[in-house]
């Protein structure tokens, strides 16, 4: 059973609160009434205007939410592909997520809590891999705003998703997130050194707790390698205003090369480190 802290409470309130709160409390027999769709075939003036009407429709969502409470499986999250063509499938990733946290909560369905998690999992580096091929070199080439726009709302919708494994601390999975958002992160926002930064010493610092140091140097090196540069900017120290934007670079850069030198057990970027702490202080 998972805590319910204030970050997932904000995840979980959305327009569909109502079904999550009763995935919790475990009222699934109003959950199942909730959600019903209206009949195929029937008139769209009278589905308008009948009493007792349901709330709304919440489409592919509330059938794979009806599927998998009445008969634990669900064909139709099965075969679900969040292709950058269809229609809101981020938001449906996004929902997906949240119905696991919801599950999660409740403590009582692991086999409906795994089967979701392992659809995630499964689709991550698709759609990682999606965005990489269509982002086509970007930004040294042009993006198509869908394939851009798409690309940063599934790395917001994979946030949420690592955050559940760090919540039920499953490391090797948090990796298996972190990877897929970094790669979206290079495929569409690699300019954004601020950006980029955060998230290459994130994957760098969950490689190190799995034992993957090897790894763990790679990622740090590439970030020293692309980032120390910057410092040729801050030869001059006085009167020095840093925007957030370039503090987060330096505290990128400077994380890479502290964490660098504790594995290699050596001081190589001793005389950077100073001179970041003198910029950044």
């Amino acid at each position: 059973m998972m805590h319910r802290d204030k970050n997932i409470s904000e995840f979980l309130d959305n327009e569909f609160i109502d079904i999550w709160e009763l995935i919790i409390k475990d009222d699934i027999k109003t959950l199942l009434s909730e959600i019903k769709a209206p009949k195929s075939g029937s008139d769209i003036f009278s589905y308008f205007t009948r009493k007792n009407q349901p709330k709304r429709d919440g489409g592919v969502l509330f059938q794979i939410i009806k599927e998998l409470f009445n008969s634990n499986t669900s064909p139709s999250l099965d075969k679900q592909k969040f292709e950058i063509q269809a229609t809101k499938s981020d938001e449906l990733f996004k929902n997906l997520t949240r119905l696991l946290f919801a599950i999660s909560i409740n403590g009582r369905y692991s086999n409906l809590e795994n089967r979701i998690a392992d659809k995630l999992n499964l689709s991550v580096e698709d759609i990682a891999n999606e965005i990489s091929i269509k982002a086509d070199g970007y930004p040294t080439t042009s993006i198509n705003a869908q394939v851009w726009i798409f690309g940063a709302s599934m790395r917001v919708c994979f946030s949420y998703l690592k955050y559940y494994y760090l919540m039920i601390d499953n490391t090797k999975y948090q990796l298996l997130v972190h990877r897929n958002i970094t790669s979206i992160t290079l495929s569409i926002m690699s300019h954004y050194k601020n950006i980029v930064g955060p998230d290459m010493v994130e994957l760098a610092e969950i490689e190190e707790k799995l034992g993957l140091l090897q790894d763990a140097l790679a990622h740090y090196n590439a970030i020293i390698l692309d980032f120390e540069p910057e410092l040729e900017n801050y030869e001059d120290l006085d009167d020095l205003e840093l925007h957030a934007e370039e503090r987060q670079i330096l505290v990128s850069l400077k994380t890479a090369c502290k964490n660098y030198d504790r594995i290699n057990k050596s001081d190589i970027y001793q005389t950077q480190l100073n001179l970041i702490e003198r910029i950044l202080n």
